[in-house]
């Protein structure tokens, strides 16, 4: 069974290696911040903190209705 700081050291590590994947193409200096969101690529799904329930309701009932026709 590994420690709770060999599991934190890998997931150290693998982040570092997934930060090393993108390749900035521009002139703009990019922060860690930003290579590190970029690093998620298209598995990073941004989720509000709150949801507005009528707003969920209405675009239910919109993609139900296309689903009909």
């Amino acid at each position: 069974m590994q420690t709770t700081w060999c599991m934190a050291k890998k997931r150290r590590k693998h982040d570092e290696n997934k930060m090393s994947v993108v390749t900035n193409l521009s002139k703009k200096t990019l922060t860690d911040a930003q290579i590190s969101l970029l690093s998620k690529e298209l598995k990073f799904i941004p989720t509000r903190k709150t949801i507005d329930k009528g707003k969920l309701l209405t675009d239910l009932s919109a993609w139900e209705r296309r689903m009909r026709l």
